[in-house]
């Protein structure tokens, strides 16, 4: 078997969701404001109605990741992604 798979357990520790008010869900929305320096935090785009989404958290390389996508931004004009770092220390409550 070339991919083993993947178990509940093992996606647990490798994958979380925000919280919507916590502490770290409003500092990875700043990350994500810094970052693209789409300072109204929506970014909403009149043309396609859409606006920034939290969609995950995950590890990668043994730290932890916000994962952020718009559908199509406004400046940009096309779909995009973005990766915050979590906080120092910071891990889901599993």
């Amino acid at each position: 078997m070339l991919w083993p798979e993947v178990t509940k357990d093992e996606l647990k520790q490798s994958s979380a969701s925000l919280e919507e008010g916590t502490h770290e869900w409003e500092v990875a929305w700043a990350a994500l404001s810094k970052k693209t320096g789409d300072w109204d935090r929506e970014a909403y785009c009149p043309l396609s109605h859409e606006s920034w989404q939290y969609l995950c958290s995950f590890r990668d390389r043994g730290r932890w990741v916000h994962e952020f996508r718009h559908r199509h931004h406004p400046l940009k004009q096309r779909r995009w992604y973005v990766h915050v770092p979590a906080s120092e220390g910071w891990a889901p409550a599993h």
